[in-house]
């Protein structure tokens, strides 16, 4: 579903889809109602039944709202839907309404008429199956619609349908579409033009002597154009852009143009051709039948198509039908040969590992369709922009006579910002400028359009002199135009009820590559020389030390339920939009930044502009002067860390038995008594009054550990919970069900996992995959929120492993668990072992940093002991106060390193082998036969299986884990043994030892220099305790043909 609906959403259009698959039973297709921009829906009802499918939703763009309903019910007595629709109705009030859909009834007679009497439709349009007498699909309207243009579209698979328009007023007062000015394009980014641009950039560069009189004077804007023309000219000849005059130069401040004419892009110029051919042909065939002449236009028009396309024939003779016959085979063999390209290309791209790691966790875009702040609905992306930009607009730039006083903050909290020495810059290194873009390979450009991918085309000399460019931008402070402007793309944030509430976006500032490869590399140098205490303790954001994993342990090990009671979670509303960059930038300047780094950022943060986007289409006003930081830019989270540590720290002097954390702008705090609590918020609304940062009332959380705390906080007017969620995970009791945001990261992963299954590839690039994006999700904070994995996640997880590896003919339903879970799943799929693998390199890394804090600590008793319950099953693992060890392998609890690793692989090594002991200890054929030949697991054998792996087709795999199932019993008769072998008729059981290597049928697959293994391990599963058989191939191409001959059989049968 993600996937066609971004498919939709590229072309202009928004797709609401319920599949068939929902239903009891199963099958294909579903039901679905589609809009294109400038309307959208939002769902309004969805229900799925015994014998049928309704889809609701409300179309917005037109001058009053119209309901919509789609339904599919398949044959069978009653209307099952009928409540719904008549529920349907009753939501809809007094607004128009149209529903339709597959009834599989005839709509002139019987129940369906007598029904949609009763609600006040009115039949409007019927179509059905091909070979049905009577219709079975109908369009019922209210009253109050009309429509027009009735007409009978051609067979859709073995249904006809119908086309109406319905006569509705579209709404006023619509945005002009404006979109920026498109750069020449690239033909191939995968090329290598490397050392083509060096001889080309010896021509198109700026004379030596002249680039060094602009350097003298400084003359940041000349140096700019210069370089990003001659660049643009460079590649331009290379062939790595297109030659295309009327484009908008590279580096240059960006243009709007409109484009109202561009709603729908990716439909290719043959495409329309065909289709306008098309409707030409029947308008003429309908005069024909009508008896009406054929205007000289429109004669005109056809005669040009008919030289364009090769039907001068048809046209001459007025035979429209053949034409159009023609036409429809030329338009179907256009759009088969572009979707054969598109899913080449697919296939094409997700072969890379990243960028099928990023295709699987795209979701579903929200639709154009945005609830303003004065709760009126606006839609499309035009109007989107116009309503982003109006009310965002109070938030970047606050009340307007705030004025931001920097030195009121010194006053508060400068006794925690000393004046310490001004860094001495380094000279600015191209090979680091290059090194920054190339990791920003795949990020989006700015709306000066250098993509990262152009940039790295360029010889050295370009980079040398973009080099020499950027440090006079630091000299003077002073960037040139086109690299000041940022476009603002705003992620919503939840898009549940179909509706995107303005305020309820994250802006995310998208600047030039440029600006953000210098930032990144003076970044990267001046943390280096930042000492410890420029953030405050338990502090985490912009400089390396605490994460949120760190923070959240130190609540469970540094406090306890008794000690620490009163908890609280506080967070700020649009932090990075409403901070002010003026205090910032001053706390940066007394952390001894150097001097041109400072200079380059003011000129940045005080000059530059932002765009409004929605999709593609901008406002063509972009904000100046803005007074709050950019998210995006790599200086921003420091900023803000700095700016918060100042009251922090006072917070940490003020209430020192608290134990306080700060993650960005999410504060959260636990207290020894509800006093402290109190003065921990008063001081933090003490900072409020400074600025326009505010704490977000709706997720200010309370927390009473203990249900005396609960009542105390009750009588206080507090309202206390024994949850909350802090930096992503849920704090509570260990023993408690999942919480909701636990419960949408399981149906993330399961959305997830099923796009792993969609990739073409092997079972060993999927379990990669797999790997990367479930495990990660799934185990978030597991254990060290306090809440360790229980048997039903270790299943949800292992399901979701399943539904990410099986291919079209690849089951793992008869693969031993044990053999399965390692050598095609993974450890990745062990929710316990993960949760301990999380809990041991959390604890080492908050042990470091409390260390380092000048703080002692080591885990508390009850975490070691749940680390110790999960250990034990995987050997003589034994935790301590300060390691885990096993012999002489150790896991040092405070000293990270290469011993550390080596224990953690110990530790797999070991889980490996306890599933392999697992295997050959259960009632199993291929567990029976291992235990008869005295079959030796260890950890080389393992090794050695999954080495072989990386290699395995599915079918190969199948083999090695004992997926391989025998058709000798007949589980649809009883479970009777079969006489004779499907396969090669013989009278013979067919076993697994006859199909794989006496049955006749599979000759042609075997090989004679490999014959049958001796030892009857190998012959069943390919490997024995020598490691893998060369026979494995063979056996697994056997399995091949069975799995697809069954396959076959099914389809004859109509399953599946």
């Amino acid at each position: 579903m993600p996937g066609m609906t971004n498919w939709f959403h590229r072309h202009g259009w928004q797709f609401l889809g319920l599949p068939a698959s929902s239903l009891v039973h199963g099958g294909k297709g579903g039901v679905a109602i589609l809009a294109r921009e400038p309307f959208t829906l939002s769902k309004t009802h969805q229900a799925t039944l015994e014998q049928g499918q309704v889809l609701g939703a409300t179309l917005h763009g037109a001058s009053v709202p119209l309901s919509l309903l789609v339904s599919y019910r398949r044959p069978g007595p009653g209307l099952e839907s009928l409540p719904e629709i008549v529920e349907f109705t009753r939501h809809a009030g007094d607004r128009p309404w149209c529903l339709g859909g597959d009834f599989n009834m005839n709509p002139h007679a019987g129940a369906l008429p007598e029904a949609m009497l009763g609600i006040g439709a009115r039949l409007v349009a019927t179509s059905g199956h091909l070979t049905s007498s009577t219709p079975t699909d109908s369009v019922w309207v209210s009253g109050s619609l009309s429509t027009s243009n009735i007409g009978t579209v051609a067979p859709l698979s073995d249904h006809f349908g119908t086309f109406f328009s319905l006569q509705v007023q579209q709404a006023r007062n619509n945005a002009m579409a404006w979109e920026f000015r498109k750069p020449k394009r690239v033909l191939d980014p995968e090329a290598d033009y490397t050392e083509d641009t060096k001889v080309s950039w010896r021509k198109h560069a700026l004379p030596q002597q002249d680039w060094d009189s602009l350097r003298s004077d400084n003359n940041v804007s000349k140096l700019w154009d210069s370089w990003s023309s001659s660049a643009e000219a460079c590649l331009t000849e290379v062939g790595y852009f297109r030659n295309d005059t009327r484009a908008h130069r590279r580096g240059e401040i960006p243009q709007v143009q409109s484009g109202a004419g561009r709603m729908a892009e990716g439909q290719d110029v043959t495409e329309r051709q065909l289709r306008r051919a098309l409707r030409r042909l029947h308008e003429a065939r309908g005069n024909v039948l009508q008896g009406r002449p054929t205007s000289q236009n429109l004669t005109r028009n056809i005669e040009r198509d008919a030289r364009r396309f090769e039907f001068e024939r048809e046209a001459r003779n007025r035979q429209w039908w053949p034409a159009i016959d023609k036409l429809t085979g030329l338009l179907n063999q256009f759009l088969n040969d572009q979707q054969s390209a598109r899913a080449k290309a697919w296939k094409l791209r997700v072969r890379d590992y990243s960028a099928a790691v990023r295709w699987t966790k795209e979701l579903g875009r929200p639709p154009w369709l945005l609830r303003c702040k004065d709760g009126s609905v606006c839609s499309g992306r035009s109007n989107g922009a116009r309503a982003l930009k109006k009310d965002w607009q109070s938030v970047f730039y606050g009340d307007r006579h705030y004025m931001p006083d920097t030195q009121l903050y010194l006053d508060r909290y400068g006794e925690w910002f000393p004046q310490r020495p001004t860094q001495q810059a380094l000279a600015l290194c191209p090979e680091k400028l290059r090194k920054a873009v190339k990791e920003m390979k795949h990020k989006a450009a700015g709306p000066d359009n250098w993509e990262a991918r152009s940039l790295l085309q360029l010889p050295d000399p370009a980079w040398e002199r973009l080099g020499q460019l950027l440090q006079c931008v630091e000299h003077t402070g002073h960037w040139p135009p086109g690299l000041r402007a940022w476009r603002l793309c705003f992620i919503s944030k939840d898009s549940s009820t179909g509706f995107t509430e303005t305020l309820k976006t994250r802006p995310i500032s998208v600047g030039s590559i440029v600006y953000r490869a210098w930032a990144r590399v003076r970044f990267q140098e001046a943390v280096k020389h930042l000492p410890r205490d420029t953030l405050g303790v338990m502090q985490c954001g912009g400089l390396k030390g605490h994460d949120p994993e760190t923070l959240l342990l130190a609540f469970s090990e540094e406090t306890s339920p008794t000690t620490h009671a009163y908890g609280c979670s506080l967070d700020f509303q649009k932090a990075f939009d409403s901070m002010g960059w003026k205090t910032a930038w001053m706390l940066l300047q007394r952390c001894g930044i150097a001097a041109g780094t400072l200079r380059a950022l003011r000129g940045m943060w005080s000059g530059h502009t932002r765009w409004v986007s929605c999709g593609n289409h901008v406002d063509p006003e972009p904000f100046t002067e803005v007074p709050a930081l950019l998210q995006g830019d790599s200086w921003a989270p420091l900023a803000m860390a700095l700016v918060l540590s100042g009251p922090h720290k006072k917070n940490c002097r003020e209430h020192p038995r608290s134990c306080q954390t700060l993650f960005l702008d999410d504060r959260a705090a636990l207290h020894t008594c509800l006093a402290d609590l109190r003065g921990w918020q008063s001081s933090w609304q003490e900072f409020e009054r400074l600025g326009r940062l505010k704490t977000h009332p709706g997720k200010t959380q309370i927390w009473g550990r203990t249900a005396a705390a609960r009542r105390v906080l009750a009588d206080a007017g507090y309202e206390a919970s024994d949850t909350i969620t802090a930096l992503g995970a849920t704090l509570g009791p260990a023993q408690r069900p999942l919480s909701a945001a636990e419960l949408q990261r399981q149906a993330t992963c399961k959305s997830r996992a099923f796009r792993v299954g969609l990739l073409p590839c092997g079972v060993a690039m999927k379990q990669r995959i797999a790997a990367t994006v479930l495990t990660p999700m799934f185990s978030w904070a597991s254990g060290v929120c306090g809440r360790w994995p229980t048997c039903q996640d270790q299943r949800v997880l292992r399901s979701l492993y399943c539904r990410a590896l099986r291919g079209p003919y690849l089951s793992f339903g008869r693969a031993a668990p044990g053999l399965r879970n390692v050598l095609s799943y993974g450890h990745g799929s062990d929710a316990s072992l993960c949760a301990l693998v999380r809990v041991l390199r959390a604890v080492q890394r908050w042990m470091t940093q409390r260390a380092r804090d000048g703080k002692v600590v080591t885990w508390s008793a009850a975490t070691r002991a749940k680390a110790q319950r999960v250990l034990s099953k995987w050997g003589a693992w034994r935790a301590t106060a300060l390691a885990v060890t096993k012999g002489r392998v150790q896991f040092s609890l405070s000293t990270p390193g290469p011993a550390a690793d080596k224990a953690l692989h110990e530790l797999r090594t070991d889980w490996r082998c306890s599933q392999f002991s697992a295997w050959k200890g259960a009632d199993r054929i291929d567990s029976g036969v291992a235990r008869r030949i005295g079959l030796r697991i260890t950890p080389r054998l393992i090794q050695q299986l999954r080495a072989a792996t990386r290699n395995c087709t599915g079918y190969e795999l199948g083999i090695l884990t004992g997926g391989f199932k025998s058709p000798a019993v007949d589980f649809s008769n009883a479970g009777n043994i079969l006489q004779a072998c499907p396969f090669c008729q013989l009278h013979q059981v067919p076993t697994l030892e006859h199909v794989l290597w006496h049955c006749s049928h599979f000759n042609d697959l075997r090989q004679e220099s490999i014959l049958k293994p001796a030892c009857p391990l190998g012959h069943r599963l390919g490997w024995n305790s020598q490691g893998v058989l060369p026979c494995l191939g063979q056996m697994g191409k056997i399995r091949e043909r069975i799995c697809r001959l069954t396959k076959s059989q099914w389809q004859r049968q109509g399953v599946g």
